[in-house]
């Protein structure tokens, strides 16, 4: 996973805002409280496994909307709910364990993208193992900001 980060950071240079600073977390968040139009704008926002770490992801991922530049990209990697009955119950017995306190996997992050307004352009699932059952499952994708066109 760290591997996948420090690749994704190096294709961006300056012009990217890495989720894994807490002060870059902040700016999401008050990018999506407020929509100042004064924040700056990145070519590229990268969160792998800092997604679920917002207790309200939709105005996380407003805010990351909002940071985006027009030709902007959301590029991660996250770890997702695993379907089923036994998996629920397992995570539940999990979600008591001190490695995924503050982890929100109940949410459908695709779906959430979408909501605010992003277009996910790559999607792909796989599997990772873990010691943490339930930091199994994960998506790695894009997705870009729509930006609407102006008639002439």
């Amino acid at each position: 996973m760290i591997d996948r980060r420090v690749r994704l950071l190096a294709m961006f240079g300056d012009d990217v805002l890495d989720l894994s600073r807490t002060a870059a977390r902040s700016a999401v968040l008050d990018a999506g409280r407020d929509g100042s139009e004064q924040s700056p704008r990145y070519r590229a926002i990268v969160s792998v496994a800092e997604l679920v770490r917002f207790p309200d992801l939709v105005l996380a991922l407003t805010g990351i909307e909002r940071l985006l530049s027009d030709d902007g990209h959301l590029w991660l990697i996250e770890p997702v709910h695993h379907p089923g009955s036994r998996a629920t119950l397992l995570a539940s017995m999990w979600a008591m364990h001190p490695s995924i306190t503050g982890i929100h996997l109940e949410r459908d992050v695709a779906l959430a993208i979408r909501t605010v307004g992003l277009t996910i352009t790559d999607l792909e699932r796989f599997s990772m193992p873990t010691t943490v059952y339930p930091l199994r499952l994960f998506i790695q994708g894009r997705a870009r900001r729509v930006v609407e066109q102006v008639a002439a």
